[in-house]
């Protein structure tokens, strides 16, 4: 069986992920697959520590021909950028991966991620 990232194997090669393919295949058939109807024709907006990585998904999507006008990655810390996003702005949360990387994960801090249309 072909998953999303044999189809689209540049976010493999341009992320910093440790696992799998086939783990992110199980990931995406279990997850995005099912709700794809939640997804459509939102934008984007990703945050990302690491400035190299915001560089590369920006450059993966546009490989892959999304216009910049449906994505917005940004470097910087979650618990800070994730305030400058605008309270109006409603969507659809995805955050895989995210809970085991903070300190922050028990303090009582709410977060909200977002994709907008």
């Amino acid at each position: 069986m072909t998953g999303f990232f044999d189809e689209y194997p540049a976010f493999l090669q341009t992320s910093n992920t440790g696992v799998s393919r086939a783990r992110l295949n199980g990931r995406h058939a279990a997850l995005i697959a099912p709700n794809r109807h939640l997804l459509e024709g939102r934008a984007v907006l990703g945050i990302q520590a690491r400035p190299r990585l915001v560089a590369a998904a920006g450059q993966t999507m546009r490989e892959y021909g999304v216009p910049e006008s449906a994505d917005s990655f940004v470097p910087g810390d979650i618990h800070e950028e994730i305030q400058r996003v605008a309270a109006d702005r409603n969507g659809v949360v995805l955050c895989f991966g995210f809970f085991h990387h903070t300190l922050h994960h028990q303090s009582g801090r709410r977060i909200t991620l977002v994709a907008t249309r």
